[in-house]
């Protein structure tokens, strides 16, 4: 009988410890549970898998060069070497000075400074404005704060001399440069990290690809899924007035004001808050701010730039990466768009799917055609020069035929049209069956490819 009392209040506790468990299991996380979609279904239960602001994201390395170009043998080579940026980007802190306006070139004198004037060159994935890299700068006047520049050239002529110049509009700038010693920049040359480039004249100025072929790893990547829980948690400040109007096709919560809606399919979250008084930011401000908002959504740590901004819609575009790589195809899951104003975010778009463990004995080299036979073949479909914005290799993400939880990033050559970035391979093959639409089709894009 002893025994019988001491048992009962034991089988008593568990039970209740159980069906709290079991309560708070359905409150918290519904969605990562018991959704429909396989893909979350098969991912394992663990504590630690709620996204936090991510730490790897600083605006050094979102808002940093893409490609550092020099001259060798009366050559040009450039590298997109993340070490090798890294460390010249971190180098430039507080290294100019006086800066101020320039002339507007013409398309000769633009030419002849980057080809004959220059002794080392960087490259951005988009205008920037001076005052989100003020971290360069003694000092910024105040009316060249939004002002923007696409490539910094260091004069061949004068080691205190550097150039800032807006590829698309020609318009140029000028500042001062402690950065003296020539040799600091040839410093960084590794025949085994730099390919030789070619210049071609396309629609924003000159564009350098490969002038041979290029080796690049195609690579697999365990993919996690970022939990609904957090985006709801931190997208709405009220749950109390929160809708489940979730179906089939889609996860979709909203209140009066905004809604939150990520695709069963694709795992695209789209976000949207009516905002009817909304004063827009200027240029520098919007992407400051558009860059600390991204830190608490993306949970991409495998590299992230800067790559675009349309004051019409007033969005910001950020790529995604694979080490020294953008992320160009597959619908968009590559591309985060975000549009804030004073009162926080008023739209935005990213994918909930991450890359985060490399499977190694998964990497396969790929050898890619060289950037002059792709230009070769565009104008032998009849693609116009002035047509392209640019030119580049890029990730595509493929989905893997084995596991929905793995990810194939298969590098190609992408062409950019009209703000967005098309696979060339399709985009040719497009063009060879009707009549060439280019803008119709679009991916992941530029600062064009809005909400």
């Amino acid at each position: 009988m002893k025994f019988r009392r001491m048992v009962l209040p034991i089988l008593l506790a568990i039970l209740v410890i159980s069906s709290i468990t079991l309560s708070s299991l359905i409150v918290f996380r519904p969605i990562s549970i018991f959704s429909h979609n396989e893909f979350i279904k098969n991912q394992p239960n663990t504590t630690n898998d709620l996204l936090v602001t991510n730490k790897t994201l600083n605006a050094e390395s979102v808002f940093m060069p893409s490609f550092y170009i020099t001259y060798v043998n009366d050559g040009m080579s450039y590298t997109a070497d993340p070490d090798i940026l890294t460390t010249i980007n971190s180098n430039m802190s507080n290294v100019f000075d006086d800066l101020y306006l320039g002339p507007v070139l013409d398309q000769y004198a633009y030419e002849q400074l980057v080809f004959k004037g220059s002794t080392a060159e960087l490259l951005f994935d988009a205008p920037i404005p001076f005052g989100v890299v003020a971290r360069y700068f003694k000092d910024i006047p105040e009316e060249l704060t939004n002002e923007v520049f696409t490539r910094i050239i260091f004069s061949k002529d004068s080691s205190h001399l550097v150039y800032f110049l807006n590829d698309s509009t020609r318009q140029l700038y000028e500042a001062s440069s402690t950065l003296t010693d020539a040799g600091w920049f040839d410093s960084f040359y590794d025949e085994n990290k730099f390919v030789n480039i070619q210049s071609y004249v396309t629609k924003d100025g000159l564009t350098f690809i490969p002038s041979e072929e290029v080796t690049i790893p195609k690579e697999v990547y365990l993919v996690e899924q970022s939990p609904t829980s957090y985006f709801i948690g931190e997208l709405f400040g009220d749950t109390n007035e929160l809708r489940d109007r979730s179906d089939g096709s889609a996860i979709v919560y909203n209140d009066t004001l905004s809604q939150l809606k990520i695709d069963r399919t694709t795992r695209l979250l789209t976000y949207f808050r009516n905002q009817p008084d909304m004063e827009a930011l200027e240029m520098t401000k919007s992407l400051q701010q558009s860059f600390y908002e991204v830190r608490t959504f993306e949970d991409w740590d495998l590299g992230l730039r800067y790559s675009g901004y349309d004051g019409d819609k007033n969005t910001v575009d950020f790529t995604r990466y694979v080490k020294n790589l953008p992320i160009l195809g597959s619908g968009g899951v590559g591309n985060l768009t975000i549009s804030v104003t004073k009162d926080g975010i008023s739209e935005m778009r990213l994918s909930t799917l991450v890359a985060k463990t490399l499977i190694h004995k998964r990497e396969e080299m790929m050898t890619l055609t060289s950037g002059k036979d792709i230009v070769a073949i565009l104008l032998s479909k009849g693609v116009e020069l002035q047509q392209i914005e640019s030119i580049r290799i890029g990730y595509e993400w493929q989905a893997s035929e084995e596991s929905n939880r793995l990810a194939v990033f298969v590098p190609k050559w992408f062409v950019k049209v009209d703000g967005y970035w098309h696979n060339v391979e399709s985009f040719i093959s497009e063009l060879s069956t009707k009549a060439p639409d280019i803008t119709e089709e679009s991916t992941s894009g530029g600062a064009e490819d809005g909400l």
